[in-house]
């Protein structure tokens, strides 16, 4: 009984999960864009090149699409908008133990910490130190967007996405990716 219970929730779990945050605006043709401006990103925390960092991607995403993209609200009658929820470049630690024959203990660098939210992996002994590890935590990007009707204010898409990768520049591309996916091509079940 125990199990099955367990195996209950874990369905829950998985079904509640996978909800996704989109909203459209009911009856919007999509077909009608063909220009948008990229209006302004609010950064994340002390990583004050985030924004730019998203935007530049929009951007070369958008023209991949075959969409005319300008930067800012002038001319334009659809905006994308957003913050950047999360930001964090990949990680290196190296460790170094010590030569454990000679019975000493060092460490250099900081101490580890817990990184919640990445995957972290051993890149093995740095070269040249025996008794030592190389930790690296994958890089996170998260966002919200939004596309906005300039002309009357109405916010007609919004979503949030947020990615791990190796590097932060393949983060921010699988967020800003999915984004763009779930606004070309909607669910069928969104109402």
């Amino acid at each position: 009984m125990y199990k099955i219970l367990q195996y209950l929730i874990l369905l829950l779990l998985f079904i509640f999960s996978c909800t996704p945050r989109v909203a459209i605006k009911p009856g919007f043709d999509f077909t009608q864009v063909k220009s948008v401006g990229i209006g302004d990103f609010i950064s994340y925390g002390n990583f004050n090149n985030s924004a730019e960092l998203v935007k530049d991607e929009f951007t070369r995403q958008l023209i991949k699409m075959g969409y005319n993209v300008k930067r800012g609200k002038e001319g334009m009658d659809y905006i994308f908008e957003g913050t950047v929820t999360e930001f964090s470049p990949t990680k290196r630690y190296l460790f170094y133990f010590g030569d454990k024959d000679k019975q000493q203990q060092i460490i250099i660098g900081t101490l580890g910490l817990e990184i919640s939210g990445s995957n972290v992996y051993s890149l093995g002994s740095a070269f040249g130190l025996k008794d030592s590890e190389i930790l690296v935590s994958n890089a996170t990007c998260g966002l919200t967007a939004r596309l906005v009707d300039t002309k009357t204010g109405e916010i007609i898409w919004t979503n949030s996405f947020s990615y791990e990768a190796l590097d932060i520049q393949y983060a921010v591309e699988g967020v800003v990716s999915y984004l763009l996916r779930s606004l070309v091509k909607p669910y069928p079940y969104h109402r």
